[in-house]
């Protein structure tokens, strides 16, 4: 059985990760983001990010402990998620 991450020769499939929901969405609904806790060293946050990060009206709220994001319209919460979200 499959567990449900990726290897290192996959790519990311509607079947497992709903890519192609996911880009439709961000295409015609998304009106903000929220980051929660990455450092954004894989491969889909950092693409969803940027692409959320080129668009002027779509605000980026990131949540973390070390925040990443230093560019575009963000607005940062420095903490822990179970502490800030409460």
């Amino acid at each position: 059985m499959k567990p449900h991450c990726m290897f290192f020769d996959e790519s990311y499939s509607e079947e497992l990760y709903q890519s192609e929901t996911i880009q439709a969405f961000m295409d015609t609904k998304m009106d903000a983001m929220i980051v929660i806790g990455t450092a954004l060293q894989t491969g889909i946050a950092k693409r969803l990010v940027e692409q959320a990060l080129s668009r002027q009206d779509v605000p980026v709220i990131e949540i973390n402990t070390a925040p990443c994001i230093d560019v575009g319209f963000v607005v940062q919460v420095v903490g822990k998620s179970e502490e800030v979200l409460i």
